[in-house]
């Protein structure tokens, strides 16, 4: 791949990060998410990373702070509802077939 071709490719992998970058708006207001993507993907170390899996990648740990901040608050706003709510019921045999299953 030549030098203008590779410059080419990066340019429009910015371009396409900058999109992805403004349309959403918990990435468009992550400040770091801002500062890799105008970098170019090139780290403060000089490590250089695909512009989309790093995009992915925060997106998700975004969306994972977003939610965990949504469930201390339901546990803050009600402790018991939230224990209750948090609750898991497993069953291996469904109860009506488990009354045959003791007979």
């Amino acid at each position: 791949m030549s030098i203008e071709n590779a410059a080419l490719e990066k340019r429009e992998e910015q371009k396409a990060a900058l999109d992805l970058l403004n349309e959403n708006p918990l990435l468009a207001n992550d400040e770091f998410a801002k500062k890799v993507v105008y970098d170019g993907g090139v780290m403060e170390n000089g490590d250089e990373i695909d512009l989309g899996d790093f995009l992915e990648s925060r997106l998700s740990i975004l969306e994972k702070e977003q939610v965990e901040g949504k469930v201390a608050a339901a546990k803050a706003k009600n402790p018991q509802a939230f224990k209750w709510a948090s609750t898991t019921i497993v069953h291996s045999v469904r109860p009506d077939l488990e009354k045959n299953l003791e007979n």
